[in-house]
């Protein structure tokens, strides 16, 4: 983040859930743990996915700069979490926390 000339910026995420019937809506919910031993953010308040099509796919493209606490630390593990609701807004599904993206300031 900070600079855009040494690498990109955003990111695009996407799922499709097993029982795309029962699901109405994704969320995703984002925080930022710090590689240098300061802790982690607290969870964000969630991001809503893009349906893709009929069959259970959506997508979400995230821009750094717009990610709650994206500048709390220079070196951090994007964790990541979806949550899927049914019609009424009740959770029918949760995944695992993802760490699989390494988040950096940009000098």
């Amino acid at each position: 983040y900070k600079n855009s000339t040494c690498g990109p910026t955003k990111i695009t995420i996407s799922l499709q859930v097993s029982d795309p019937d029962k699901v109405w809506s994704v969320v995703i919910f984002t925080r930022f743990m710090d590689k240098e031993g300061e802790g982690q953010t607290k969870w964000d308040t969630g991001h809503a996915m893009t349906p893709q099509g009929s069959d259970g796919k959506y997508s979400i493209t995230l821009d750094a700069s717009k990610i709650t606490n994206f500048d709390a630390y220079d070196y951090a593990v994007f964790r990541y979490q979806f949550v899927a609701t049914d019609k009424n807004r009740n959770e029918v599904a949760r995944t695992d926390v993802y760490e699989d993206i390494d988040y950096s300031v940009c000098p």
